[in-house]
């Protein structure tokens, strides 16, 4: 069935900010560093969203209170941060966190209440990186941040701009933080011209806000409202190789890079304790593997080649029927020509995906660019 949203929206709102910071480095040493800053910010907002429904004049005056929302905010951050450095001559060293203490208070105009929410964020962080020789270095970082809700989130107010899908805000929603570790290698052999580098990232969040679906299945319409939930992550890993540069020498490569995730929602048909709800567990990962060659004359041509295959998968904990396992298939090339004044060169990219039953059209695609330029200046420089 079809249905007819016949609405005034009058959306207005302005801010004004005001911010400070303030940086001391003191030298404990010809090696170490200790840095300190502190930062204030405080901002006033007003926001007004009001929804009209038409009167029987005919004009839009019926305030519709379900889907208005007036209010005042003002938002004041405390922040300060303490890193310590070490810079040695095969040893680089910064450990450090930082501190930051949020108040949001919140005057509905409305209904005349007053809400304040408090957040303590904490922010630790430490990197090392060690040269075992020159050019060949290892790093291992970490460093941890925190994901505050949005005021939206937070409002418990409905927005029926899709009258299909209507966002509702949660006013008990915590502060999500993020952990992520990092690992990185990196080797170059000058004379050989080969560069080898790895790097990994692996990241995991507590209190992550996903959402919470209610559905009516006899109308398709959706209230989502944001909840917090834990073991939602994500991870990459990279690895390439190369050797070869230079004028009339021949450039190989190779590299592979792998990632994955798992993300987390709630469905259900009424508005019950989260618990109850069904809970949707989505893991995915996606793997691609390039070959590189190439080849060039200073001024004369030169050509690249990079062909690839990727393999996917997405599986879901309740809809098994539709977890999917594809390869993809592709790459990309790019050359230029050049004979007296003129210039040929072109680029192509090519994106091929396996056929599957639960999409009607496949999505492959190429992208095929080429150019010809004639120089004019008699040293060919345009």
């Amino acid at each position: 069935s079809t249905s007819v949203l016949d609405q005034l929206k009058k959306f207005d709102g302005k801010s004004r900010t005001l911010g400070v910071k303030t940086t001391y480095l003191e030298p404990l040493s010809s090696k170490w560093t200790v840095i300190f800053d502190y930062a204030y910010n405080n901002s006033n907002s007003t926001s007004n969203r009001n929804t009209f429904n038409k009167s029987n004049n005919g004009k839009y005056e019926d305030l519709d209170t379900v889907f208005s929302n007036n209010f005042d905010l003002v938002a004041a951050s405390h922040s300060g941060n303490t890193l310590l450095r070490l810079i040695d001559k095969k040893l680089r060293l910064s450990l450090g966190s930082g501190v930051s203490a949020v108040q949001l208070k919140l005057h509905n105009l409305d209904n005349k209440n007053h809400n304040a929410y408090n957040f303590l964020n904490v922010t630790p962080q430490a990197q090392v990186n060690y040269t075992i020789k020159p050019q060949n270095t290892i790093g291992i970082s970490y460093r941890g941040t925190t994901r505050q809700p949005r005021i939206d989130q937070l409002q418990p107010i409905r927005d029926n701009n899709d009258p299909l899908n209507i966002f509702q805000g949660i006013p008990d929603l915590k502060v999500g933080f993020n952990h992520s570790a990092g690992f990185s290698y990196y080797n170059y052999k000058v004379l050989k011209t080969r560069y080898l580098y790895f790097s990994a990232n692996y990241n995991v969040t507590q209190n992550f806000i996903s959402n919470y679906n209610v559905i009516d299945r006899s109308t398709g319409k959706r209230i989502y409202m944001p909840v917090n939930t834990n073991g939602v992550k994500n991870w990459y890993s990279w690895a390439s190789w190369q050797q070869g540069e230079g004028n009339k020498k021949w450039r190989k490569s190779a590299t592979i890079d792998v990632s994955g995730g798992r993300n987390i929602n709630f469905t259900d048909t009424a508005i019950r304790s989260l618990k109850d709800a069904q809970k949707a567990i989505n893991n995915y990962t996606n793997t691609n593997f390039y070959l590189g060659i190439g080849y060039s004359v200073t001024d004369k041509y030169s050509f690249n080649i990079r062909p690839r295959v990727g393999y996917s998968t997405s599986g879901s904990s309740l809809q098994t029927a539709n977890n999917l396992n594809y390869y993809t298939y592709g790459g990309s090339a790019d050359g230029y020509l050049s004979f007296g004044r003129f210039e040929i060169s072109t680029d192509i990219n090519v994106d091929y995906r396996q056929r599957l039953p639960i999409f009607s059209q496949n999505t492959n695609i190429i992208r095929w660019n080429g150019t010809i330029t004639r120089k004019v200046f008699k040293d060919k420089s345009g």
